[in-house]
């Protein structure tokens, strides 16, 4: 079977003007995507320092709660005593860990809204965070930018927890006559 020059020029023409086809529509149906560095954010950013800050002073009310307990141990049977401080320990371990925890949902919670604004107002279509990034521009890493803009943005922790030493413990109960 033999080509005809004219057709094989056609269909070559016609491939071509296929694949050009819509080349003026590419950007137009791209999404634009944008990452934050979540956890540079939350080490380094006003943000990240309050909540370091409010952790310290949490861990202080519990370690002060603690040595309040210590001093209780003294007035105990000693098998009363281990089983008091275990209590004690697994109680201000707990506290510690639901007020790190709820700390840091606060946290993000600042984070989150501030990275909302920017999307936003720079028409991103997404914002992820960059541990989930293969490979990228890093023109597209909008870390700084949301740290800068965190600068003055102060986050409610709420109250300080309040731990209470049970006092009464070590004191042997007295039964009613």
């Amino acid at each position: 079977m033999k080509w005809n020059k004219g057709l094989l020029v056609k269909v070559s023409l016609c491939i071509a003007l296929l694949n050009l086809a819509g080349c003026d529509q590419m950007g137009l149906n791209q999404q634009k995507i944008a990452y934050v560095n979540l956890a540079k954010t939350l080490e380094t950013s006003a943000v990240g320092k309050q909540e370091q800050g409010w952790n310290q002073k949490v861990k202080d009310v519990l370690v002060k709660a603690d040595k309040d307990a210590q001093a209780n141990y003294a007035n105990m049977p000693a098998d009363q005593q281990q089983k008091a401080r275990q209590g004690d320990a697994e109680t201000l371990n707990r506290q510690w860990d639901i007020e790190r925890s709820s700390a840091r949902v606060q946290s993000v919670k600042a984070i989150a809204a501030v990275v909302e604004s920017y999307r936003t107002s720079h028409k991103l279509d997404i914002v992820i965070d960059s541990s989930q990034i293969v490979a990228s521009n890093p023109t597209s890493d909008i870390s700084q930018d949301i740290i800068g803009l965190l600068a003055n943005t102060t986050v409610d922790y709420g109250k300080l927890p309040e731990v209470v030493v049970n006092k009464e413990m070590g004191k042997p109960k007295t039964e009613p006559k």
